[in-house]
């Protein structure tokens, strides 16, 4: 059994993408976002894959798949495979996210 320190894996960066565990059907990532950054400079796309956000920190604008809205800690965005997607912190504290994509993304 595998267990990973979520806070610890996240540390103090404020600006921080990292994968944590990959395997043959999933793979999960940490994203730290400083206030005023996004995820990507233009929208992202995994065509076969799924992305579920869940965000442990802080608020984020999302657009997926032509809609736009917000994610708050506690909440899973669910990005389905092929919708274009783009996360961005328009607050003032870091954000903090854990991220499962199925199968594998990078």
């Amino acid at each position: 059994m595998n267990v990973i320190g979520i806070v610890k894996a996240a540390g103090a960066n404020p600006s921080l993408w990292r994968i944590l565990h990959t395997t043959d059907r999933s793979q999960v990532a940490i994203m730290n976002l400083a206030p005023g950054e996004s995820s990507s400079s233009g929208m992202s796309v995994h065509p076969e894959q799924d992305q579920l956000l869940y965000l442990l920190e802080g608020e984020l604008e999302a657009e997926v798949g032509g809609e736009i809205g917000r994610v708050r800690a506690g909440e899973l965005a669910i990005v389905p495979a092929g919708a274009p997607h783009r996360f961005t912190n328009k607050g003032g504290a870091p954000a903090r996210s854990l991220n499962i994509y199925s199968p594998p993304a990078y």
